[in-house]
């Protein structure tokens, strides 16, 4: 029991070694030896005022600064931040870097690295809330936000968007929107298909008064060279000829 009520500047303990040995060793140690003690916390910080809990100052270049060693976990949880019910607008969690390195590295990685694991989700976001369940934001001008890749795939999707809502309300399970006028050169989508199988297909299965396809076109007036709704061009011909072209 260490009581420092009439602390300062100084500190209630203090652990300091300047050793060089390069052995394994712990500087502190908690050890908790009885698997029965399940009432037992190792380590408990409590923290009144507004200041940081736990701060970490480390020169580690190519080791982990913080660790956890789980092997035995089954249905437990490695590491969980819990009832942040007070937040405004603060966050559970930032993760932040600053280096201007060029090296290819992954600011947050999440490996899943058993091909056997078949029920391992990667990453799941559970949003109650009317609002965005993720967010992506990038000042990448030749880059694209947000890769996804599947070089493994057979009869699986690299995305698959999906609803079950009820609702009868107009909506849009996808939606591409282009916001600047000027864009002139900006393709809503653009599919790039080097096999011998569809670009484009629509499997629908509503009754009559639905549309399997619905294009409305809000553009200028057409004229010979553009504004089409409809372009379809066979590059494989040498005069390049249209196969369709719809104005509408």
């Amino acid at each position: 029991y260490i009581e420092a009520s009439a602390l300062t500047t100084g500190r209630a303990a203090y652990f300091y070694s300047n050793s060089g040995d390069t052995g394994t060793r712990a500087q502190v140690e908690i050890h908790q030896d009885h698997a029965s003690a399940t009432g037992a916390t190792c380590l408990k910080l409590n923290q009144d005022a507004n200041q940081n809990s736990i701060h970490i100052d480390s020169e580690a270049t190519s080791t982990q600064v913080i660790q956890i060693d789980g092997p035995t976990i089954s249905t437990g949880i490695a590491l969980r931040i819990n009832d942040c019910n007070s937040l405004t607008d603060g966050s559970i969690a930032v993760f932040e870097a600053g280096g201007s390195d060029t090296s290819d590295r992954d600011l947050v990685k999440i490996v899943n690295d058993h091909t056997s694991a078949v029920g391992a989700v990667g990453l799941r976001i559970k949003q109650d809330a009317n609002a965005y369940a993720m967010v992506a934001v990038g000042a990448n001008a030749t880059k694209a936000t947000a890769l996804l890749q599947s070089d493994s795939l057979t009869t699986g999707e690299v995305l698959q968007l999906y609803s079950n809502a009820s609702s009868t309300d107009a909506r849009a399970i996808i939606l591409v929107h282009n916001d600047h006028a000027s864009a002139s050169g900006c393709v809503g989508v653009e599919v790039l298909n080097d096999a011998q199988s569809y670009d484009f297909y629509a499997n629908s299965t509503h009754s009559s008064g639905g549309y399997g396809v619905r294009i409305n076109y809000s553009g200028a007036a057409p004229d010979d060279t553009g504004h089409e709704a409809f372009y379809f061009l066979d590059s494989s011909a040498d005069d390049k000829r249209t196969i369709i072209k719809t104005f509408l």
